[in-house]
């Protein structure tokens, strides 16, 4: 962000969301996204819309934002949110007066040992962190220079120093081992024309990455001031022109925020609440344990007095007024910011803006009771095989072996290339002569016997010759299932026999082909002890979906409820805990109202007559727990095509889905 306006380059791109896997929810997105836009990104590069899920393709990285995710016809909101708000920043000029030397050169110099013994200095890194957090949770304005751009569009300019189109009061130099030359000439001109230049630290002893046996780096260094351990309360009163406070005057840890110059009549204000310390650690907490909320904060923004102050709602693009005190040349405000949110505020003149009143404070007292109907589904119950017997030629080579090995296996005796992430997708390489026949056999149970003929789902089924119990399957595609690469084939129920099923593929691999994968059986039934179909549940709120006989299931969930009001009222509707992708709430079928905050802070409210009334809650889902990974016995960070094939843990893996506590209306009359 600082080498584009220094270059005059008004769109900053950044590409998000890779590795985050199938259950990443949209509100993660939302807030890994604004604690960015806050540090100067304005364009996002979305990871990833795939073409197709065949293959290794679907483990390329997931979710795929696309028709692939249940929640994907949600998705445009969030969008236009984030058009919102990357036209606002990217218009926005920003103030910055502090140019803050980027010490890159000093970890090469590490990296090339300097005879130290070392490739990279823990605690230098950690000084240069926490620099920056100090400067960003303090509304420090100030961006980096590199010292290689400086040597190419740097000059002094009277009393300031100019970065191609951006120019700066004042430098501050972090502890660093080495100046290049370049930079050493360019702070002398300008410590000499009255610049200021602040440092932290030790004086540098190597120019150019060599030994400063000259001494001119002293020298040099006696024209700059030389700051303490209480460095940021010097640079916040010559350089913040806005702060925000705790009740108890200090700077929140939690929050990052930007400001701008819109044009000569506005000014814009940008605050994230990153729901964590950002003092402790590069290393942030899992997105759900990011929960610290900011309390009452006391905002002050240096500006004319006859501005006016209002809250830009990024999804709907109206702007609700703040009441603000005008004192000591700044507009002062309060407000508070919830974990993982953010807030606009637009600073401008009475004329500019279209303001509507903030709405009033209600005080909801009354419980309502709700009474429970069973939920809905999006989709049909689904049933995960992804353990087989395989027979190769007719010799058995494995047995109840996890599908992902059993292709490994038959393309190392066979010689063929195996499947991988950097690899080509077998489909594109040249067909191969390689061939021959492989049998395999799926089991599962039945307790109760399905009322409905059963979907198989599965790739290329005209490929296979598919038996049920022994009797042959008509392998035509009767469809496709959300991706065109997945396959129905129906399986008639009459051939389902109680106990043990076995179903049974068999077919020519070939060189060519795209691989085995899972196969999935769809359905109204539910699922026990991962492999046994039973009696479909009548699924309601209090727990996840997964301990309700649906723990693969991968689709969305409506939550429905009845209740009655004796007079008419205000309604507020609170939702404490659920995990999914998204929320929508919808009161008496109308327009659905969605959420795109992390669980607890959904608050709905309405007007409603007296009489009786429908509530729905839908938890939008995601193909995790159809598709995995299963089998990683710790959690990662990293989802990526390796952790598809980690087989630490004997059954499966899911994770929880639905409304975890019942949702709670409370009305005032």
């Amino acid at each position: 962000a600082s080498a584009a306006h220094q270059l005059g380059k008004k769109q900053i791109l950044s590409e998000l969301y890779g590795c985050t896997g199938w259950d990443f929810p949209l509100y993660g997105q939302k807030s890994w996204a604004e604690w960015q836009y806050a540090m100067g990104v304005n364009y996002r590069c979305q990871h990833l819309a795939w073409y197709t899920m065949r293959g290794e393709a679907k483990r390329d990285y997931p979710a795929s934002i696309n028709c692939q995710s249940p929640w994907h016809p949600i998705h445009a909101p969030l969008e236009d949110y984030f058009v919102r708000l990357g036209a606002v920043l990217a218009d926005a000029s920003e103030q910055v007066p502090l140019l803050v030397l980027h010490p890159i050169e000093t970890m090469w110099g590490y990296a090339a040992s300097w005879g130290k013994g070392k490739n990279f200095d823990d605690d230098y890194d950690k000084k240069f962190n926490d620099l920056a957090s100090e400067l960003i949770i303090h509304q420090l304005p100030f961006e980096y220079g590199d010292e290689s751009l400086m040597e190419k569009y740097a000059s002094v300019k009277g009393g300031t120093l100019q970065i191609g189109q951006a120019v700066y009061q004042s430098v501050l130099l972090p502890e660093v081992e080495t100046l290049r030359s370049s930079t050493v000439e360019l702070l002398e001109e300008f410590v000499s024309n009255g610049g200021k230049v602040s440092y932290l630290g030790n004086i540098p002893q190597y120019i150019d990455g060599s030994a400063d046996c000259e001494k001119r780096l002293e020298r040099l260094y006696r024209q700059f001031r030389q700051l303490g351990t209480d460095y940021v309360a010097a640079l916040q009163k010559e350089y913040a022109f806005y702060t925000i406070e705790t009740a108890g005057n200090k700077a929140p840890c939690n929050l990052l925020s930007r400001a701008g110059v819109l044009n000569e009549n506005a000014d814009v204000l940008y605050v994230v609440n990153a729901g964590c310390d950002l003092r402790t650690s590069l290393d942030a907490p899992w997105l759900e344990e990011r929960v610290m909320n900011s309390g009452k904060l006391e905002f002050a923004f240096k500006t004319a007095p006859e501005r006016k102050i209002g809250k830009l709602d990024l999804f709907s693009g109206k702007v609700t007024a703040v009441e603000f005190e005008y004192r000591d040349g700044c507009c002062c405000w309060q407000d508070d910011i919830a974990a993982q949110d953010s807030c606009c505020y637009i600073i401008a003149d009475e004329n500019v803006l279209e303001i509507t009143p903030a709405p009033t404070v209600q005080q909801y007292t009354q419980q309502c009771e709700l009474k429970e109907q069973p939920a809905v589904f999006s989709e049909k119950n689904l049933l995960v095989l992804d353990h087989a017997h395989c027979f190769d030629q007719g010799k058995k080579v494995a047995e109840n072996c996890y599908i992902l090995d059993i292709d490994n296996l038959l393309r190392k005796n066979h010689g063929i290339l195996l499947r991988g992430s950097s690899r080509q997708q077998p489909w594109f390489r040249k067909a191969g002569n390689k061939s021959f026949p492989v049998r395999l056999e799926f089991e599962f149970f039945c307790e109760e016997l399905p009322a409905e003929d059963l979907l198989l789902i599965m790739e290329s089924p005209q490929l296979f010759q598919i038996k049920l119990n022994g009797q042959v399957i008509n392998n035509q595609s009767c469809g496709c299932w959300f991706d065109l690469a997945l396959e129905k084939v129906v399986l008639n129920k009459n051939i389902l026999q109680q106990g043990k099923n076995i179903l049974q593929l068999e077919f020519e691999y070939r060189e060519e082909f795209a691989g085995l994968e899972s196969l999935l059986i769809a359905g109204n039934f539910g699922v026990k002890n991962q492999n046994t179909l039973t009696a479909q549940a009548q699924v309601t709120s209090g727990k996840s979906i997964t301990e309700q006989l649906m723990p693969f299931y991968a689709g969305n969930t409506t939550y429905r409820y009845e209740f009655e009001l004796p007079a008419a009222a205000d309604c507020q509707l609170r939702v404490p805990a659920w995990q999914g992708a998204a929320i929508g709430i919808s009161w008496d079928d109308q327009s659905e109202e969605l959420f795109y905050t992390m669980p607890g802070q959904q608050q709905s409210r309405t007007h409603l007559q007296s009489g009786k009334h429908r509530l729905s809650v839908t938890v939008y889902g995601h193909r995790r727990n159809a598709f995995g990974p299963f089998y990683c016995s710790k959690r990662s960070c990293w989802i990526g095509p390796y952790e598809f094939t980690v087989t630490e843990l004997a059954s499966k893996e899911v994770v929880p889905l639905g409304l975890l506590a019942q949702p709670e209306i409370t009305i005032t009359q």
